[in-house]
């Protein structure tokens, strides 16, 4: 701890020796039970274990959460690296420990984190000291820990959170999306007006929201050549773009599963609604569609029905292995046709140029 740091502890710990101001109403931390934890194997009914699983699972997603976020905060600023699956191992070790040895959950402490940042720890020495000064305490320094007051503790978590509160980080994440920005505010007004572990809750799920909602009504695109510029592009992001006549080659930027199967369908129709001439292929684009659910399976079966009564063929471009595995299983590949399933953009063009015409769908 900084010399500033110790000297608030002591001065504060001599004041409440000296003026008896635990005696006056002051809250101190009091008496501290002697001795070390001893080994004892938790034994509960199937009904205690009922009872405290909700709150276990809350503590674990809390636990983890500030460690995870603690561990990020620190690593950007002392660029670091952070695995966060050996911090959920070392995290579940040292709960099942404390939890054998009678502790409290264990997590990572932001504010004794924070504290250590400051004095310029820069390795788990720092936790090694900081353990046996816990132990020195609980085999001598009972008595002058007991009446360290409340305040001055609470004095010093407050200083030590407020190391990690980024002010411009808002500003950051109101530059790069509202959305985000609107979940950091409602997460911050969550935890102040419930408390920490309504507050997760509330922006795990604000962000399952809006991550759905993103992925539900994604960004799509009709692609077609632009001058001067080599491969296939957004339409609508290059003036002068042209698609080729009676081609349509469509976009959709998301895996396919039930929340937006309804609106790809819908939008893969209004595509070719508003082509200028008459649409014999429509080749579906999925570089972003790395796999699908059978919902989204249903509908590919629909439209392809549905584009082959109205005299269209349906084909896939950039179809990755997987994707066709899952197509394959559900018998689309064969309602297609092998022959309207290409790897490559060109060798999907190349195949509209060689369709028969006579036979389009």
């Amino acid at each position: 701890m900084s010399p500033v740091k110790l000297l608030a502890v002591l001065v504060s710990t001599a004041m409440v020796a000296l003026l008896g101001l635990n005696q006056r109403g002051v809250g101190v931390v009091g008496e501290i039970p002697a001795g070390l934890p001893h080994l004892v194997v938790p034994m509960a009914s199937r009904q205690d274990v009922m009872q405290i699983l909700t709150a276990a699972v809350g503590i674990a997603i809390v636990g983890y959460s500030d460690n995870v976020l603690t561990g990020r905060a620190l690593v950007a600023h002392n660029h670091d690296t952070i695995d966060a699956n050996q911090e959920l191992l070392a995290l579940g070790v040292a709960n099942l420990g404390a939890g054998l040895f009678q502790g409290f959950p264990v997590s990572s402490s932001a504010s004794r984190t924070a504290i250590g940042d400051t004095l310029g720890s820069k390795s788990q020495v720092y936790s090694l000291v900081a353990f046996g000064v816990v132990i020195g305490v609980l085999l001598f320094l009972r008595p002058l820990l007991a009446l360290f007051p409340t305040a001055a503790l609470g004095a010093l978590v407050i200083y030590a959170a407020t190391k990690l509160v980024d002010l411009s980080e808002f500003k950051r994440l109101r530059r790069f999306r509202r959305g985000d920005f609107v979940l950091a505010m409602a997460t911050t007004l969550g935890v102040l007006a419930t408390d920490l572990l309504m507050g997760v809750a509330i922006a795990v799920g604000l962000s399952v929201i809006e991550l759905l909602a993103r992925i539900a009504r994604p960004h799509d695109a009709v692609m077609g050549r632009v001058p001067a510029i080599a491969g296939l592009h957004d339409i609508a992001d290059w003036p002068g773009a042209t698609t080729i006549p009676g081609l349509v080659i469509y976009r959709y930027d998301a895996p396919l599963f039930f929340a937006n199967a309804v609106d790809f369908q819908h939008r893969a129709l209004a595509v070719i609604e508003a082509e200028t001439t008459p649409v014999e292929w429509l080749v579906i684009n999925t570089e972003a569609i790395v796999e699908i659910d059978i919902t989204a399976a249903d509908m590919l079966i629909e439209l392809a029905n549905q584009l082959r009564q109205r005299g269209i063929t349906l084909a896939l471009a950039r179809v990755k292995q997987d994707l066709y595995m899952q197509l394959q299983r559900v018998g689309l590949v064969e309602l297609i046709g092998p022959e309207h399933i290409f790897f490559m953009l060109p060798s999907a063009i190349d195949g509209f140029h060689q369709r028969s015409p006579h036979n389009p769908a």
